[in-house]
């Protein structure tokens, strides 16, 4: 169950705060101070004028005094200086080793520069700069411009080419200080003159917790309106500039951060400190009404308020933490809004306001299969398995170990050393993506192929060393790198201090000196390959032929190689004796201590043949023929051999290369029996998977099928159900309590099969929906049970039918076998429903195309079929459809949908959906639920939304600070707190109700979990309350919408650009260089907007869409404002004047541009000025409102281009008319808007504005006109 926080109760008083933000910090450039001296690089902040430095933390209201850094920046004619000040609970601790793992992953700091940008002596480099686990330090660099010039080189370590760094320890983390030379970072080697700049950003990194890491991203850009913080190392673009200044000791900027605010800076002991007086904005949200909320006991509640028609109008409450008892709920009288968008008030009248509670829910283990970890998650030594990428590949043996590798790996492990048990010691990845293609050692240490394939002509790959006792890297010697590079060999071996890699292309086998990787000699020897060496101090070889090396594709049962013979050869001379012959695709050797030769084959016999040491063949290892593609699991079957290897206890460990399963297993050579089996593992993400309703101990994953012991939470393979990874999987009921499977594809056309399991592992293709190139969709149903298609079994329609609504991730099936999906006919997409039209008398199922109707939109099925509940990335709204009448039951926010909106999301936040990817399943509940669909996410978590559209619940952890894996992978461990794999890109996962009333989760990233969710016993409907909104309330509501507004868009930058615009009527073309910033209340009234300037006017453009264009119905041009459609522009144009002043001041203007009687007039107000030119305005509420100026403009070119969906607005204004002086990094508040008019053009109706949102009044003459400077934006001018 979710535990109840020690500060809920608190927590409970503020149910209505605002919830606790989590604000990055969005420093806009940097200053770097002239050094006064020479630096010495040794950790020292001593000889730093720090003056000039900012802060980054991407959570200041909880992280910024925990993880932050204060970033310092100096210069000299040589170097360029930076001083990073870590503050860090775990100082220090990047868990990688400098000689080959990515220091990002760590803690550690990262620092891109672009010079010269899009000239020819532009040059990008990116450096890494971090200490590792094996208390070395390297500062690591990469010349590429992303996009354009990606491959510019690299250094290592760039302290071999001048650049220096120092660390020490400081009391609330550590001090890294950089000399970086200019020769390394401009094309020319010169630092630029004072004032100069180039583009920077930067990057510091925190290790958190095992595995885990904390990424800040800052020095952006000023004036963007979008800032890229993913892919933040390839958009240059978002860099921001850092300057050279001409003098040090300046005066501390203010820290921004990215909602706009700013936070005062003062030097503390020469040191910057911020004034954080006022960040944290937890002051309770008024309401228009007050609800009752009654908790039966401590626990979690979620409010609805309900319209008469059922509707529901308002999310209030999304499992919000309450005590037991009485307590009061404010309602604002507002609509479901979105993240930072409220919604719009809700019409007068009667509502219901309905409630669920519960105590607690969470997840326990009940076990996991395809992973052979002690724990199947990252956890330290030991945890974790496999090749998630890759399939396995080799094996090496020594007296303590066995080393295991797989051609590749990301989440997983490329590298296993096991102990002589197949029990994990340690295990290595080399880099963030990479591979153990091949893997050697001499009992100390272990020589490690990275590259799985075969380079292009020329290129070469790595070989490197690892310590065989803890797996650190070995440094080749007379270098400080474990890496070495080589051309791509087919084989590896290592003795007497003698590495020899095989090259069949070129038939030869290469010896290199084992210390230095230096070559030594080559031995001619025709095609050889996989080479072992005996105990007899000769080598052996397979020679000849290859076999068909599997590399987890669909297996193969055709001889595709040819003869083979296992050559010995004499280490000392290279000369060679045939041992045995006339092998057949024969694709690995193994020789035992007692001379034995093992020697896998591929087809046809995919066996183990066994000869002894005077090559007299012997019985052979594993069932002719091997195992089957598919069917229940035969564990003595072979399949894909692709590597062997002796241990010390005489046992024999075999690789093969299939990916359905994945397997090394280990077989007692005495009794030809397999003794062992290590699964996995699971390949990225462990998607396609799922757990059987009917005996929820048996899991779907991987193309097979898994048996879970309940005792152990072990899980074994029971069988294969097909040679390929399937996108999502269903078990679902057909006739006579018959047991199916669903499936789809992951990828490629869509295939969606239907399987019945006929038996343990045993499946038996019955059905399938097939799409095919030409756009047509094929239906087959085995009506005779041969498994095989005949033209009589199958039907066809044009249109090409997909049930997976994103990326192949998850399966809109219903239990009644009824496919909702889309046809895509013709360019058109609709949705579809397809039902099931019956079942052949041997159990196939049927469709008939006849049967297809429309539905309102795809989506996935509730378990009675009454509704469909469909995700939308482009509405932003999961909705909930009734299925008759296709009524909108009810909506919930999907702000930040898919992938790609996850990288805009914020932080975690109670009931905020984030990077929902699919719906997985919709589960039965008891009353008052009925039931709950599953959302996934890409950010860590899971969601349930009710029948009723209550937020149930979330699954899983998102906070990388809460994430609480358990220590032991046994059944019953609480995962409540676990991320559903690694917490990012988790593609995979499923939900069922199981046949006993329980609900159960498939999960995992490299291992299918198998999982129960627990605590929904707890759930209870809370009592049922009304409420009214009167006439006064709704616009108290719109008030109090409109400071939410206010408030969420926080302060916004627009850049103006100097430039002198050509007026076409296309602002892309017109306003080339400019912003186009973007904003609307409403779909049909979207505008865009850009400001340019030169030394003589201030360009203004605009594009509206209006459905009846530039209509204004004023009779003078002090009116227009209030006639109908105008453009307006609002400046401060005295930067010093009070960002944050009520009221207009000297220098505050609005210059409205519209339309008299067809002419275009410009005007200009302002509420104080030296020359006067006054005007008084009234209305009902205010009965005389003065300004002291309202002035036509003379010399104003105004253009107006009119298009299909509205116009396009044109206009150069003189500066002498603004008074407005402005230079090149000037800035000024002001604001960009529109007014659009009734369709009469008689009256304004709708005023949107960029940055100003307390625009909703049109109904009063003065509060129309009044500009409110609190609410605009930043105008910046470059």
């Amino acid at each position: 169950m979710n535990p109840i926080p020690l500060l809920a109760l608190v927590a409970a008083m503020l149910v209505a705060s605002c919830p606790l933000a989590a604000t990055e910090t969005e420093n806009l450039g940097l200053r770097i101070l002239p050094a006064s001296a020479a630096m010495a690089i040794d950790g020292n902040t001593a000889d730093w004028d720090l003056s000039g430095g900012i802060f980054a933390c991407d959570n200041v209201e909880v992280r910024r005094e925990r993880l932050a850094v204060w970033l310092h920046a100096m210069y000299d004619a040589k170097n360029l200086y930076l001083l990073a000040r870590f503050i860090d609970d775990t100082p220090m601790n990047n868990p990688g080793q400098t000689g080959g793992d990515p220091g990002f992953a760590g803690d550690s700091l990262q620092v891109r520069f672009l010079f010269a940008r899009d000239t020819p002596d532009e040059r990008t480099s990116h450096w890494t700069c971090w200490r590792g686990s094996d208390g070395k330090d390297i500062m690591d660099v990469v010349y590429a411009r992303f996009g354009k010039n990606i491959n510019e080189g690299a250094i290592k370590d760039a302290k071999a080419s001048g650049a220096a760094q120092a660390f020490a320890k400081e009391a609330h983390g550590y001090a890294q200080e950089l000399a970086i030379p200019w020769a390394l970072l401009s094309r020319d080697g010169k630092a630029p003159g004072a004032g100069g700049a180039f583009a920077m950003a930067v990057e510091p990194n925190f290790t958190i917790g095992v595995g885990g890491r904390l990424t800040v991203k800052d020095i952006f850009k000023a004036g963007l309106p979008n800032i890229d913080r993913v892919f933040t190392f390839m958009n240059e673009a978002v860099w921001g500039d850092a300057t050279l200044e001409k003098t040090g000791q300046v005066a501390p900027r203010a820290l921004h951060l990215a909602d706009g605010r700013e936070f005062a800076v003062h030097l503390v002991g020469g040191a910057p400190v911020v004034d954080w007086t006022g960040l944290v904005r937890n002051v309770e949200s008024p309401g228009v009404k007050s609800i009752d909320l009654t908790m039966p006991s401590d626990g979690y509640a979620s409010l609805q308020v309900v319209a008469k028609d059922g509707t529901v109008v308002r999310q209030l409450l999304n499992q919000a933490f309450f005590s037991k008892g009485l307590h009061h709920v404010p309602w604002d009288g507002l609509a479901t809004g979105w993240w930072r968008t409220p919604g719009e008030p809700v019409p007068a009248g009667d509502y219901t306001v309905r409630g669920i509670a519960h105590a607690g829910i969470g997840l326990a283990l009940r076990g996991f299969a395809g992973n052979a970890g002690t724990v199947p998650w990252d956890n330290g030594p030991g945890s974790n398995w496999g090749g998630d990428h890759g399939v396995p590949s080799s094996i090496a043996c020594d007296a303590q170990h066995l080393y295991l590798g797989w051609t590749s790996a990301e989440a997983g492990k490329a590298l296993v050393a096991c102990d002589h048990d197949g029990v994990p010691q340690w295990s290595n990845i080399h880099g963030g993506i990479a591979g153990a293609k091949l893997v050697a050692t001499d009992g100390h240490l272990v020589y490690v192929l990275r590259d799985a394939e075969r380079p292009s002509a020329g290129k070469m790959v790595v070989l490197y060393r690892l310590d065989a006792a803890n797996g650190r890297y070995a440094p080749w010697e007379g270098t400080d790198s474990p890496d070495l590079e080589v051309e791509f060999p087919d084989g590896l071996a290592v003795a007497n201090h003698r590495l020899y890699l095989t090259h069949a292309s070129t038939d030869r086998i290469e010896l290199r000196d084992a210390a230095t990787g230096k070559g030594v000699a080559s031995w001619p020897v025709p095609r050889p390959r996989d080479l072992r060496i005996g105990s007899d101090g000769r080598g052996y070889v397979l020679s000849g032929a290859a076999g068909p090396h599997g590399s987890g594709a669909q297996s193969s049962d055709q001889a595709g190689g040819g003869a083979t013979t296992v050559l010995a050869i004499d280490l000392a001379s290279g000369a060679t004796t045939a041992v045995v012959q006339g092998l057949v695709n024969a694709t690995a050797l193994a020789v035992s201590p007692d001379g034995t030769l093992y020697v896998g084959e591929g087809a046809p016999s995919h066996q183990i043949r066994v000869f002894d040491a005077a090559g007299h063949e012997r019985p052979g290892i594993g069932r002719p023929a091997g195992r089957p593609v598919t069917g229940p699991w035969i564990a003595d079957g072979l399949r894909d051999i692709t590597a062997l290897a002796v241990d010390a206890r005489n046992r024999l460990w075999v690789a093969e290369s299939c990916a359905h399963p994945k397997r090394i297993s280990a077989w007692d050579v005495a009794t030809r029996k397999p003794v062992k089996e290590l699964f996995g593992a699971c390949h990225y993400g462990a998607g396609g998977a799922t757990i059987d309703p009917l005996d929820p101990d048996i899991m779907v994953g991987e193309g097979c099928e898994w048996r879970i012991d309940h005792a152990t939470g072990l899980g074994r393979c029971t069988g294969v159900i097909a040679d390929t990874f399937h996108g999502a999987t269903r078990f679902i009921t057909g006739p006579k309590g018959r047991t199916y499977l669903v499936t789809s594809t992951a990828s490629g056309p869509p295939l969606y099969q239907v399987f019945e399991r006929v038996a343990e592992g045993d499946y038996r293709l019955r059905g399938e929906i097939a799409g095919d190139a030409g756009g047509a969709t094929a239906f087959w149903s085995d009506a005779n049970g041969d498994g095989q298609r005949q033209a009589q079994e199958t039907s066809s329609m044009p249109g090409t039918i997909s049930a997976s609504p994103y990326i192949g991730i998850g399966l809109d099936v219903a239990d009644d076998l009824t496919v909702f999906a889309t046809r895509r006919l013709n360019g058109a997409t609709t949705a579809v429903q397809l039902p099931l039209a019956g079942w052949t008398p041997n159990g196939a199922p049927q469709w008939h195309v006849e049967s297809l109707r429309p539905v309102v939109a795809p989506g996935f099925p509730s378990p009675d079929g009454k509704r469909l509940m469909t995700s939308s990335v482009e509405a932003r709204t999961f909705t909930a459809y009734d299925l008759a009448t296709g009524a909108v039951c009810w909506n919930y926010p999907n702000t930040f949908g898919g992938v790609h909106g996850s990288h805009d999301a914020p932080g975690i936040e109670q009931g905020l959906i984030r990077g929902a990817l699919a719906v997985v399943g919709c589960v039965r509940l008891p009353e008052p639920v009925g039931y709950a669909w599953v959302v996934t996410t890409n950010v860590g978590e899971w969601h349930l939304l009710t029948r009723d559209g209550f937020y149930l619940t979330q699954l899983f952890q998102g906070d990388t600070f809460k994430v609480a894996l358990p220590e032991r992978a046994v059944p019953g461990a609480d995962m409540t707190n676990a991320p559903p794999g690694l917490g990012g890109e988790d593609f995979g996962g499923s939900a069922i109700s199981g046949a006993d009333g329980e609900v159960y989760v498939q999960a995992g990233k490299t291992a299918l979990w198998n999982l129960k969710v627990t605590g929904l016993k707890t759930i209870t409907a809370l009592p049922v309350a009304t409420v009214s909104l009167t006439s006064a309330d709704v616009r108290r509501a719109q008030g109090l919408r409109e400071q939410q507004l206010q408030i969420a868009s926080g302060l916004r930058r627009l850049a103006v650009t100097h430039a002198t615009p050509t007026f076409s009527g296309n602002l892309e073309h017109d306003f080339t260089a400019a912003d186009l910033v973007k904003f609307k209340k409403t779909d049909d009234a979207a505008i865009r907007a850009a400001l340019a300037w030169d030394a003589d006017r201030l360009y203004v453009g605009f594009e509206v869409a209006d459905a009846t264009p530039w209509i204004n119905g004023a009779g003078e041009a002090a009116m227009m404002y209030l006639g109908g459609d105008t453009v307006d522009v609002q400046i401060g144009t005295d930067a010093a004047a009070d960002a944050q002043r009520s009221e207009p001041v000297l220098g505050d203007l609005r210059l409205s541009i519209g339309s008299v009687k067809g002419e275009p007039k410009a005007v200009i107000y302002r509420k104080v000025a030296k020359d006067r030119h006054p005007r008084t305005f009234s209305s009902g509420v205010v009965a005389a409102y003065v300004l002291d100026s309202v002035v036509e403009v003379s010399g104003a070119d105004i253009r107006l281009t009119r298009n299909g969906n509205g116009y396009v607005i044109e206009a150069a204004i003189p500066l002498t008319a603004l008074g407005l002086s402005p230079t090149s990094g000037a800035t000024m508040r002001g604001d960009v808007g529109v007014t659009h008019g009734d369709p009469g053009g008689t009256r304004t109706r709708l005023r949107s504005y960029w940055s100003n949102q307390h625009t909703g009044l049109v109904d009063d003459a003065v509060f129309e006109l009044q500009m409110e400077p609190a609410h605009w934006g930043e105008l910046v001018f470059r």
